[in-house]
Parts: C-alpha cells; structure tokens; sequence
C-alpha cells in the first residue's frame, strides 16, 4: 500500500520544523541527593498530576490536529453502550450500496492521551487507504478510570458494533479489530 502524498508532505514539514522550547521540569537537586529536604523540588499534588495530564492531552491534540484529513465518503458520529455508560465513536464508511468490511479501532495516546477527535486524521487516511468501514471508539483512560475499565470498555465496543452491523452498514462476516500503541493492546484483548 503506498503512502498518501498529502500526509507525506505534512510529516516532510513536521520534520523541518523547530522543535518547540523545553517544558520546565522539576529543580535540580540542590545536593546529592540523599536529603530530601535538600533536593528543592516541591511536593507533586493530584492537582498538578490532573494538570500536568490535561496539558498533555491538549497538546497530543494538537498536535495530531496539524495531519491532513483526507475526505471520506461518509463520516458521522455514533455512541456506543458500554459498560459504565455511553462511549463517543465516530463511523467512516468508504459508501456503497452493499455492507462494508469493518475495522473496529481503539486510539493510542500511552493510555492517558488521545481520543476519537484527536485521532480523526488518523482514521480518515486509513479509512481511505483500505476501503474499508472504519468505528473509532474512544474508551476510559487512565488515572481518571484505571485498569480494566478500558478493556471492558473495548470488549463492549466489539460487542455491540457486531450486534449493530445492519444499522451501521457493515458487513457482520466481516468485522475486524485494530488500534495503534495502547489501543493495539486492547484490539489484540478484545477481539
């Protein structure tokens, strides 16, 4: 399968450009380390955690935001059931008149970063590299919703896209699972 020449150009750019300033880390230990009271970093709270990961997430974001999003014939969002309540998900259907081959995908992001808005460009150049129905489903991330909470959120998401292939327009012989990072892992539990 060759590559997209819209998204060869962008990562020709993204690689041209200036690399962003450093993030500010914790101070340098002021001694050798072996008094903590000496080591002049502060005390690391869940309000800096919280914050620290929103600010990731946000810039992961924008940073996939900056990809080409190449058109797809049909792109809508859905909600799926999952188990602890609705997961946002978003169809890309190549059209037709006959039920589509379907990939359900998981986002990567580490397992904290990413979601199905992040990943759209993602999604698209797949969807139109493989001709085939894409449901990007976004699921519980860590630390707000640790371990298995994701897993059960991908298990579910495959359930229900394979009991809900007539709506979807997908052909239910036909449905496969995929993801990228985090999201491969629980495309490899889930299926």
């Amino acid at each position: 399968m060759g590559r997209d020449p819209d998204y060869l150009e962008f990562l020709r750019r993204r690689l041209t450009e200036t690399p962003a300033e450093p993030r500010p880390g914790p101070p340098a230990p002021a001694g050798d380390g072996s008094d903590p009271a000496a080591t002049g970093s502060a005390t690391v709270t869940g309000s800096d955690t919280a914050a620290a990961i929103r600010d990731a997430r946000r810039e992961h974001a924008a940073d996939l935001a900056r990809s080409p999003r190449p058109p797809v014939a049909t792109v809508r969002d859905v909600t799926v059931d999952g188990p602890a309540g609705p997961l946002p998900a978003r169809l890309y259907h190549p059209g037709g008149d006959r039920p589509a081959p379907a990939m359900v995908y998981f986002h990567g992001g580490g397992w904290v970063l990413g979601d199905v808005d992040s990943y759209d460009p993602v999604v698209r150049a797949l969807a139109v590299a493989s001709s085939v129905a894409w449901l990007s489903v976004g699921y519980r991330r860590p630390p707000e919703h640790p371990f298995p909470a994701p897993l059960d959120d991908a298990v579910a998401a495959v359930r229900w896209t394979t009991a809900h292939t007539g709506p979807l327009g997908l052909d239910p012989a036909r449905v496969g699972v995929a993801g990228d990072s985090a999201g491969g892992q629980l495309a490899a539990a889930a299926a």
